[in-house]
């Protein structure tokens, strides 16, 4: 069985939210959603701004303004098998530049799966609404981004297992079904 993996706020407080300076990339094209290997790695390390407000929480990943996770989840997705990933340093800074947290891995998935059962989609749409994954589809793939709609990061059952046996308690694996996205 395969689930979406998000990172939603949690019971209390809100998720910080980071900030890139897209234009300090000299690829200004880079697509960190294309689920494409990079010619040419970003600027290292990747410096991502959060300015910590009271009521909100580092996370273990977020999505945007790039794909970023801590290294603990890195260290459990290595564990589960997962292999398609590049990883590239991060950094969290204030506005000021100080460092609040250098513990975070900027990634990028490498492959997305057309593994969307006949729901009206195609690869490249951006909403889509209760899907059903085919597994044969998914070719036995542990962690991927969907091709019907790349936003979705698609993990493997082994692998939420093993994200929660890591003691990871704090993304939240829906079924293909419930998903929107």
């Amino acid at each position: 069985m395969y689930y979406m993996m998000i990172c939603q706020d949690p019971e209390v407080g809100y998720l910080a939210t980071l900030d890139y300076d897209f234009s300090e990339d000299p690829d200004p094209l880079r697509d960190w959603m294309s689920a494409d290997r990079f010619d040419e790695p970003p600027p290292l390390p990747v410096r991502l701004r959060v300015e910590p407000l009271p009521n909100t929480v580092l996370a273990e990943f977020w999505q945007v303004p790039l794909p970023v996770m801590s290294k603990r989840l890195h260290t459990a997705l290595l564990a589960a098998g997962v292999s398609n990933i590049d990883i590239y340093p991060a950094v969290l800074e204030r506005g000021d530049s100080a460092v609040v947290d250098d513990t975070y891995l900027a990634f990028n998935i490498i492959g997305k799966v057309a593994a969307v059962v006949a729901k009206g989609g195609k690869p490249g749409d951006v909403l889509l609404m209760g899907v059903t994954l085919d597994p044969a589809l998914a070719r036995g793939a542990l962690m991927f981004r969907l091709a019907e709609s790349v936003n979705a990061i698609v993990v493997h059952e082994s692998v939420k297992r093993a994200i929660e046996g890591a003691g990871i308690d704090t993304l939240t694996f829906l079924a293909p079904e419930d998903w929107t996205g």
